[in-house]
């Protein structure tokens, strides 16, 4: 049976992740595992007081853990495990991940443009090699009927990430949008090598492309995304050069903030363990 590792901070954000993962885990026939990473609180002071030991908050996140795994698992008919773990959230992630096919994470936008309240979901999007699914708070789930594949003139030319996006999408009827946007003034991609990738590695599946000249890119995806109601956006962060050109900060980020559908990041490279998921 598949995982689906799901972190929570049992904020909002996470509690609306975990429903959307299990809803994905139903559909796969995978497990969901709930994970939280927590610190020993520190007080400098003088005084000596009587605290939590790390034993006693092992006990009480697991407890609390164990309260949502049962709500989960009733409501949605899948098996929940779960773990607590004293560590950085970042990188016990990371170390859980192994166990994992797929990772679920929530993120919340702060009010103001670019400032992210999730900068654990984007430090793992950097750093992991499994697919990561990062939801934001008020997206409910819903079959991902039309996905947008954001890519570079590149695409396809490294066949796991659009593999895995593959075998992601083999339980649902999906459109797959196949979007390439430049600055004014690139030189344009060669459009039928490209597509050839794709239908290649993408047989089977109802694709269609675009192709943009414009210099916003953030505001020209998300326009994109409304128009076409898509229900998920799937990115290749490392690989996104035409990304990394346009902005100074993660485009990752942008794109999660901006869109406000779930981003579906997917590894350039293989995990030990695992060829696909799922």
């Amino acid at each position: 049976m598949s995982t689906i590792l799901v972190p929570t901070d049992y904020s909002p954000a996470a509690a609306n992740a975990t429903e959307y993962a299990a809803s994905l885990a139903k559909r796969f026939k995978s497990e969901v595992f709930l994970f939280h990473s927590f610190h020993v609180p520190f007080m400098e002071s003088e005084v000596h007081l009587e605290g939590y030991t790390p034993a006693e908050l092992q006990l009480e996140h697991e407890s609390a853990l164990q309260a949502i795994a049962a709500g989960i698992s009733s409501k949605h008919g899948v098996t929940v495990s779960f773990k607590a773990t004293m560590g950085f959230a970042a990188d016990t992630i990371l170390e859980e991940e192994k166990h994992a096919n797929l990772v679920v994470m929530g993120m919340k936008a702060y009010t103001g443009a670019g400032k992210i309240l999730g900068s654990i979901a984007t430090s793992v999007l950097k750093r992991t090699k499994k697919p990561l699914l990062i939801v934001p708070e008020k997206s409910a789930y819903k079959d991902p009927e039309n996905v947008v594949l954001a890519c570079d003139e590149k695409a396809g030319t490294n066949e796991h990430p659009i593999n895995t996006l593959k075998n992601f999408l083999k339980p649902f009827r999906t459109s797959i949008h196949v979007l390439n946007i430049r600055p004014v003034g690139d030189t344009a991609p060669e459009k039928d090598k490209m597509k050839k990738r794709l239908n290649d590695n993408l047989q089977g599946s109802h694709l269609f492309y675009h192709f943009f000249e414009n210099e916003n890119l953030v505001e020209t995806l998300s326009e994109f995304v409304r128009e076409h109601h898509a229900d998920m956006m799937a990115i290749i962060p490392h690989h996104y050069h035409i990304l990394d050109r346009l902005f100074h900060k993660s485009v990752s980020r942008e794109m999660a903030f901006t869109s406000g559908i779930p981003l579906l990041a997917l590894p350039e490279t293989q995990s030990e363990g695992h060829v696909y998921f799922f």
